[in-house]
């Protein structure tokens, strides 16, 4: 099954310049090393937010989980990448309690 309300779902341009490519992020580094090394560069941050969007948009969630902030969906699948290979990524969606349409919560590489 595919995210509800995915048409309006959120990437920000602060999670994925400050995490997703930041290689001074604590956490994000690990997945900063990835993204990069397929060709996503933060100077053109959309394109990883595009590519992101689209793989959930075209793939069902493979689990849900509820949990106290909201529902929780993972999509496993390949993304686009600028290099024109399509790495496996999983990424994490929530629809918060308060809120109707999905946000980017992580994307990293699938195992």
């Amino acid at each position: 099954m595919k995210i509800p309300n995915f048409r309006n779902a959120e990437v920000t341009k602060s999670k994925v310049l400050d995490y997703l490519i930041s290689l001074g992020h604590p956490e994000g580094e690990s997945k900063a090393r990835f993204f990069l090394r397929w060709g996503f560069k933060p100077e053109d941050w959309s394109i990883l937010a595009s590519a992101l969007v689209k793989q959930a948009n075209e793939n069902d969630y493979t689990s849900v989980i509820e949990g106290r902030y909201g529902t929780k969906y993972i999509v496993v699948a390949p993304i686009a990448a600028p290099k024109g290979s399509t790495p496996p990524v999983k990424t994490i969606w929530i629809i918060a309690k308060d809120e109707e349409f999905p946000r980017l919560i992580t994307a990293y590489p699938a195992s």
